[in-house]
């Protein structure tokens, strides 16, 4: 049947076109969703760019048509008659043993010592590692014969003759590896003739073999052997290339590319929804295909298909699309997940921290005690699902997640089994689902080491801004216990969730270390005691009071699956009352300065000049808040009221210490800022003035 008359027919309402024979259609470009292709011979078929939404090719045959299978066996040919032609010359160098002269026969022993040592690195490791071996020793031997020339020692002739035959030897070895490996990787990519290509190669190493070693008397066993030996380890490694996936990709993802061409081709093409079931899809191009949802069950030599930058590109996950019920405690962290068929699915205890399962279907998926911490689950189908004992951290899920008819018992809402809710009992039929539908418009921010609330406040204000002021508004802060906080933050319906999640992650970092660059100066503190210090503001009202910049609202709401054990912290309006008056505080400052007395060598106008200056920049220092102007100006305050009375020595300790703890906030701040500008320039010359301070 032509791709002409199924277009029209599809045009004319027919979508039925099951067991008929497509070989070589074009169907680039057009709408056929929703048409049944199911047990169709659809090798050769172009489906490139087409609207394939909903549609079936249950039990469909793919591939290649038999002249395209022609076409490219005559390409193995050529790869194959290399690779004898290769094993062939290696054959007669190693015959050089047997000469009568020394210089041959060492020239042949170097060359099969590098031969053997190419074989042993090439089968335990891989072609690069070989490669890399002959590519040492060919950069040794060229080095070493350089030198031998250039000294012009008696043996330079036996010399350089036996470095290049080591060099030609490791050179061939490789070639010849690589030809028969490419050889046999092409042709296993789509045709059942690996016997074959090893016969054919050992036959063409053995007739190269006896045509050089006519000119040998008596030596013919040693080069058809060696040449035999040779080819007949490239093919195996090219076996070896298509069963392991992960031993040469580079050769195995060229030999597969090749392999798909003239095959049956999807590239670009709408498979949303597409059921594959069954089908044989050996050399299929699925390159940048869309593949939401696709149905691969069951699927024939979906390993040989070319599967692009799509989710079929993982092994893993390949093989879980396959076969759906074997993925129990499967490793997938960090996986791409996204729009995966996953329907019945067995994935009891597998680990997907972190994994994209955005568009993906579970439905009725055995998702018992499965790990799904941080998962981005946006459109993603739970119908039915069972979700017993899994741990659902931070999972990304908004109204677009489909939690309907969830059998669950209970979850963790933390790892390693803890913050079991509900805290005793299980969940009744439905109430999984109704508990959840509250938090289809909050972003949950889980810290795990307390939480610094003047880098939270920063951060939301930095995250409204990023996400073109979003509306954000806390709905709820939960206190663990352990410095363990959960703040859930409401975000409009349509706000991209996972953004904002990250966006925040992000930027809370930065505002962290910032904050505590300047804790560890301001209190020369360690590590453990910034921790320590975060752990301990528990009072988030008086903290967030001193901290905030501006009013933010926060609705007294909080989740009603929380366990006993939790600290739920409500807060109502909160807002910037807590400021000091700093103008207050510089004109204090200032008053002092002027009291310090005069001297006749005019040094006191110059001190006074300098700390008017310190206090200038403090005051119009826009890295420093409220809180720490104040701190750093009572420091100037500490260093006048000492100049008025030298003679004070506790005035003078205190002072002292004053000046060291500028310098040390100084070190927390930007070089070019104004305050750290003026402790490098103007607080030498005070203590100049004062060696006290010294």
């Amino acid at each position: 049947m032509k791709a002409a008359d199924v277009i029209k027919a599809y045009k004319n309402g027919e979508r039925n076109f099951q067991r008929k024979n497509l070989r070589g259609a074009n169907f680039k470009g057009h709408n056929l969703s929703g048409a049944d292709f199911s047990y169709c011979q659809i090798q050769g078929a172009n489906f490139s760019g087409a609207n394939l939404t909903n549609a079936k090719f249950i039990g469909a045959k793919a591939g290649l048509q038999k002249r395209w299978v022609m076409i490219l066996l005559l390409v193995v040919l050529v790869f194959i008659i290399l690779s004898s032609f290769f094993s062939t010359v290696l054959g007669y160098i190693v015959a050089f043993i047997f000469k009568s002269d020394v210089e041959h026969q060492e020239s042949g022993w170097t060359a099969l010592i590098i031969i053997i040592i190419f074989y042993i690195i090439t089968f335990h490791k891989n072609l690069r590692g070989g490669l890399m071996f002959v590519a040492g020793a060919g950069a040794g031997a060229f080095a070493l014969a350089i030198v031998v020339v250039l000294a012009g020692a008696f043996a330079t002739d036996a010399g350089v003759a036996i470095i290049l035959a080591g060099a030609l030897a490791g050179t061939c070895a490789f070639a010849g590896a690589v030809a028969g490996a490419v050889s046999v990787a092409f042709a296993g990519a789509f045709s059942k003739v690996e016997v074959f290509v090893g016969a054919f190669a050992v036959t063409g190493a053995v007739s190269f073999s006896q045509a050089f070693a006519k000119e040998l008397i008596g030596v013919i066993i040693l080069p058809v052997v060696s040449a035999g030996a040779l080819t007949l380890f490239a093919c195996f490694i090219g076996y070896l290339t298509l069963k392991d996936e992960t031993r040469d990709p580079w050769l195995r993802k060229i030999a597969i590319a090749f392999a798909a061409m003239g095959g049956t081709s999807f590239h670009k093409a709408n498979l949303t929804d597409t059921d594959f079931t069954g089908a044989t899809l050996k050399n299929t191009n699925f390159n940048k295909a869309i593949l939401t949802r696709t149905c691969f069950k069951d699927t024939i030599k979906l390993n040989l298909a070319r599967p692009g930058n799509t989710l079929l590109a993982n092994p893993t996950v390949r093989d879980l699309l396959i076969n759906p019920s074997s993925g129990q405690e499967k490793e997938l962290t960090r996986a791409n997940l996204r729009g995966a068929n996953l329907k019945e699915a067995n994935l009891q205890g597998a680990n997907l921290k972190y994994a994209d399962i955005s568009e993906a279907t579970f439905e009725y998926a055995n998702l018992s005690h499965v790990n799904l911490t941080e998962v981005n689950a946006v459109y993603t189908n739970f119908n039915s699902a069972y979700l017993t004992g899994a741990c659902i951290e931070n999972w990304n899920i908004d109204a677009t997640t489909i939690l309907d008819n969830i059998d669950c018992q209970y979850v963790y809402l933390l790892n390693n089994e803890k913050e079991r809710q509900p805290s005793s009992g299980d969940f009744q039929a439905g109430e999984f689902t109704e508990l959840f539908k509250e938090v289809f418009d909050t972003v949950d921010l889980i810290f795990r080491n307390g939480i610094d609330w003047k880098a939270f406040i920063e951060t939301m204000k930095t995250v409204q801004v990023q996400n073109e002021d979003t509306p954000l508004e806390v709905s709820s802060i939960e206190n663990k216990g352990d410095g363990v906080f959960v703040v859930k933050v409401k975000v409009p319906p349509d706000a991209n969730k996972e953004k904002i999640h990250q966006d925040f992650n992000e930027v809370y970092q930065l505002k962290l270390e910032a904050v505590e660059a300047k804790y560890k100066a301001q209190l020369e503190a360690k590590e453990t005691e910034i921790t320590i210090y975060r752990k301990q503001s528990i009072d988030m009202m008086e903290i967030v009071k001193t901290q905030a910049s501006r009013p933010i609202n926060v609705e007294a709401k909080t989740m009603n699956y929380s366990s006993d054990s939790s600290q739920n912290i409500s807060i109502g309006d909160i807002n910037n009352s807590g400021n000091l008056n700093i103008e207050k505080l510089i004109k204090d400052i200032n008053n002092t300065i002027n009291q310090i007395p005069e001297t006749k060598d005019n040094k006191n106008d110059e001190l006074k000049t300098l700390l008017q200056e310190l206090t200038q920049a403090i005051e119009t220092e826009n890295e420093l808040d409220e809180e720490e102007k104040v701190e750093a100006a009572n420091k100037v305050k500490t260093i006048a009221e000492a100049s008025q009375n030298p003679e004070n020595e506790g005035l003078q300790k205190k002072a002292s210490r004053a000046v060291k703890l500028l310098e040390t906030l100084a070190k927390g701040l930007e070089p070019a800022t104004k305050l750290a500008t003026a402790c490098k320039v103007v607080l030498p010359k005070i203590i100049s003035l004062l060696p006290f301070l010294a």
